[in-house]
C-alpha cells in the first residue's frame, strides 16, 4: 500500500496447515514506512466536538488529543506449532521481532522557553521506562498452545479457535529491555440455523498482559494491531492503548439472499485498557455497527466486506475487506 498519508506498508500474512493438518505455520511479516498518532496510555477520550471518521483503520481527520508520530516499523512473528495426541491440540514456538526506528514524535517541543513547549506521551513514557526515544526494538521468543476446531479458516459456521502464548523478550542491545507477556486469542462460533450455515452468532476476545519488565510504547497492546488489523471498528488503529489490554466482539452474521449471495452482519465491540492512572476494567471503549457482505467464492466461503462502526468521540469507520473480520 502508498496511501495519502506518505505510508508505505508492505504486509504478508499467512495461516497454513500442512499435510494432514499435522504442522501448523502462521506468520506476520510487515515493513512500513508509517505515520500514525497516539493518543496517550489507557481509556481516555478527547473532548473534541467533530466528528471523526477511519477508512480501514486509517484516519481522516484527527482529534484534539492526537500527537502525530512518523516511523519504520519491521515485524517479523512466525510460529510454528505441531498436532499432539489430540488432534486439535497444538503445541509449539515462535519467533517475534519488532523494531521501531526513525521516531520522530512531531508535536514534541522540549525547548521550556519555546510556545510551542509540549511533552508528548509517548516522550514521557520513554523517559520515565528508560527508553530512547527514537528507536527501540522488541525481539523475543514464544510458547504456543492453541486449540481449532473450526470447520474453515477464513469464513467458520461452527467449532472454536483458541491460543495461549507466552512472549519472553530478551535485553539483546542498549535499544531494548527484559519483558514477558501473556496473550490469548479465543474465537467461538454457533450455528443457529440446521438449513442456512450462514445464520450464526460470532464471538471473539483476546488479551495482553505484562507480566515482567518494561515495554517500549509503540509496542505496546494498541487496537487494530491484531494480525489482520481488525479489531477496534468505529475507531483508527491505535486510538487505545495500555500495558494490558482486553478486547471482546460479538457479531451477528446472516444471509440476505436464498442463493447465499448476500448477507449482512450486526456487531459490538468494546476495549479495555490499562494505564498507570487507570485499571484495567475501570472504564470501557465500546463501538458497534452493521456490514454487507457479497459472495466472491463459494468454495471458499470467501467474501467482499464492507462494515461501518461507531464508538464513542463522535469516532466512526468504514471498513473494507476481502475476509471476514474474525
Amino acid at each position: 500500500q502508498l496511501t495519502s498519508k506518505k505510508q508505505f506498508i508492505v504486509n504478508a500474512r499467512s495461516k497454513i496447515y500442512l499435510k494432514n493438518n499435522t504442522w501448523f505455520l502462521q506468520g506476520d511479516w510487515r515493513f512500513m514506512l508509517f505515520a500514525q498518532p497516539t493518543y496517550g496510555l489507557g481509556i481516555v477520550q478527547s473532548g473534541g466536538n467533530k466528528y471523526l471518521l477511519a477508512i480501514n483503520e486509517l484516519p481522516n481527520n484527527l482529534p484534539p488529543n492526537a500527537e502525530d508520530m512518523r516511523y519504520n516499523y519491521l515485524r517479523f512473528y512466525e510460529d510454528v506449532v505441531k498436532q499432539m495426541g489430540d488432534k486439535n491440540l497444538y503445541i509449539g514456538l515462535g519467533l517475534a521481532i519488532d523494531i521501531h526506528s526513525k521516531i520522530i514524535d512531531q508535536k514534541l517541543d522540549t525547548d521550556t522557553s519555546s510556545e510551542n513547549f509540549y511533552i508528548t506521551n509517548h516522550y514521557a513514557y520513554s523517559e520515565k521506562y528508560g527508553f530512547d526515544s527514537s528507536k527501540y526494538i522488541t525481539n523475543g521468543f514464544n510458547l504456543n498452545i492453541l486449540s481449532d476446531t473450526r470447520d474453515h479458516i477464513a469464513n467458520p459456521y461452527s467449532g472454536y479457535y483458541a491460543s495461549f502464548s507466552l512472549r519472553y523478550n530478551p535485553r539483546v542491545s542498549k535499544s531494548s529491555q527484559e519483558s514477558m507477556l501473556a496473550n490469548y486469542d479465543f474465537r467461538y462460533y454457533m450455528g443457529l440455523s440446521q438449513d442456512k450455515k450462514r445464520h450464526l452468532l460470532a464471538f471473539w476476545s483476546y488479551g495482553t498482559f505484562k507480566l515482567l519488565g518494561n515495554v517500549p510504547y509503540l509496542a505496546l497492546p494498541s487496537i487494530g494491531w491484531d494480525t489482520y488489523n481488525r479489531s477496534g471498528r468505529g475507531y483508527v488503529q491505535g486510538r487505545y492503548r495500555g500495558f494490558d489490554m482486553v478486547y471482546m466482539e460479538a457479531e451477528y452474521r446472516f444471509p440476505l439472499s436464498n442463493n447465499g449471495m448476500w448477507g449482512g452482519v450486526a456487531f459490538l465491540n468494546n476495549t479495555l485498557a490499562s494505564a498507570p492512572d487507570q485499571k484495567l476494567f475501570e472504564k470501557t471503549a465500546p463501538g458497534l455497527g452493521v456490514g454487507l457482505r457479497m459472495k466472491m467464492d463459494k468454495r471458499a466461503r470467501v467474501n467482499l466486506t464492507v462494515d461501518y462502526g461507531v464508538g464513542l468521540d463522535k469516532s466512526s469507520g468504514i471498513y473494507f475487506s476481502m475476509q471476514e473480520t474474525f
